[in-house]
């Protein structure tokens, strides 16, 4: 007998969960081990799932939009002749363990015991039985999306009474995976993380101009953000007690990447640039928008959101003047920038003209205090309002 498990696999140590976004095959399709047959949004990105062994496919259970945990029976791969009663039988039978597209215990013969809770999606015809008949023909006599629902009963069924408790209180909006992550994983990092924060003010003016006057000279373009994020790593090298990243009550030093935050189509996301301090300010501007596009079209990988010991989140172009962001760990600071604004400054001559920024760092505790904060924000400062260094290309 040769039937294989497809199951979700684990995509790095965090990963509990994904969503299936595409079945790239059908049922009765030849796959060779290794081709791409579903993809899968996990932490803020979709990977590609891979066959984990040549054959056909037999069962496709796992149904687009629904969130599995890791290990779980999503599909069946086996030979062509295979009897279907043998099939249904691995299916029932099939223990969920942590497993992985890439071989390792995907390929092992079914469990020789039944699961204590055998999975819903575990039926024998080959689809998940999310909703009981009762809560379907409820639903749609009073034209609810059920798709939606997240199910009280048992391994996640949709009874009666959830059905019940959305037509009382509404039907909840839909989310993207995406935003689904985002929001649990900045509730956590809010309460695991003792944030305190730092605000510093910073002049520009000098940045635009030197800005304005590079990109007429030499046709680049590059904004003031792009500036910020190259002062932020440059700032990073010379305070290396911030630049660090905290991992199971241990401190590790930054790789030099800087995350930028890109509110995307499908939620927000933090991709990274590395080596953030040795690339031209066009190159950065450059990879900006390339992770921007990127993140639209849901083409980011999971090395696009690894790294880096801070972030840059700026709202200015949204007139906010300041704000606070919350810390996305491992890394261990964010820097939320507002927008410029143009003062008048007063010294002992005349007034004269000036544009501000406000920065707020929200630092973890755990990782580093206040002096050695403020001395990297100090430092931040002094290269922002001097940023001549910035344009050695």
């Amino acid at each position: 007998m040769s039937i294989t498990a497809i199951t979700v696999p684990k995509w790095g140590i965090e990963m509990q969960e994904g969503t299936l976004t595409e079945w790239k095959v059908a049922v009765g399709d030849a796959v060779t081990q290794g081709d791409e047959i579903v993809d899968m949004e996990t932490e803020k990105i979709v990977n590609a799932g891979e066959a984990p062994a040549s054959g056909v496919i037999r069962r496709l259970i796992g149904e687009v939009g629904d969130v599995y945990e890791v290990g779980v029976l999503i599909g069946v791969i086996a030979d062509a002749d295979e009897d279907d009663a043998a099939i249904d039988a691995f299916v029932s039978s099939f223990k969920a363990v942590d497993a992985s597209f890439e071989g390792g215990d995907a390929t092992a013969a079914p469990a020789p015991e039944l699961a204590s809770e055998p999975a819903a999606a575990a039926a024998p015809s080959g689809e998940a039985p999310r909703i009981s008949p009762i809560a379907k023909r409820l639903a749609e006599a009073e034209g609810l999306d059920w798709s939606i629902l997240s199910g009280t009963g048992r391994n996640g069924r949709i009874s009666k009474e959830d059905v019940e408790a959305a037509l009382t209180v509404g039907t909840p909006i839909a989310r993207t995976a995406t935003q689904k992550t985002v929001a649990a994983r900045m509730a956590e990092a809010k309460q695991a993380v003792p944030h305190f924060y730092l605000y510093i003010a910073s002049d520009v003016q000098h940045a635009q101009n030197l800005r304005k006057e590079h990109s007429e000279r030499t046709g680049t373009k590059f904004t003031l953000n792009d500036m910020i994020i190259k002062a932020v790593a440059v700032a990073l090298a010379e305070n290396p007690n911030v630049n660090v990243i905290y991992r199971d009550d241990e401190l590790y030093a930054g790789d030099g990447g800087i995350g930028v935050a890109i509110a995307s189509e499908h939620g927000l996301v933090a991709p990274v640039i590395s080596n953030t301090a040795k690339r031209t300010l066009a190159d950065i501007g450059d990879t900006v928008r390339g992770l921007a596009k990127a993140a639209n079209a849901r083409e980011l990988g999971k090395d696009d959101l690894a790294g880096g010991a801070t972030t840059v989140s700026n709202l200015g172009m949204f007139g906010i003047d300041r704000f606070s962001a919350i810390i996305n760990p491992p890394q261990t600071s964010i820097l939320a920038v507002g927008a410029a604004r143009n003062t008048g400054v007063v010294g002992d001559g005349p007034a004269v003209g000036a544009t501000r920024i406000n920065i707020t760092m929200s630092c973890d505790h755990r990782a580093f205090d206040g002096a050695d904060g403020a001395r990297f924000l100090a430092t931040l400062k002094s290269i922002i309002e001097q940023p001549a260094p910035l344009f050695d290309d």
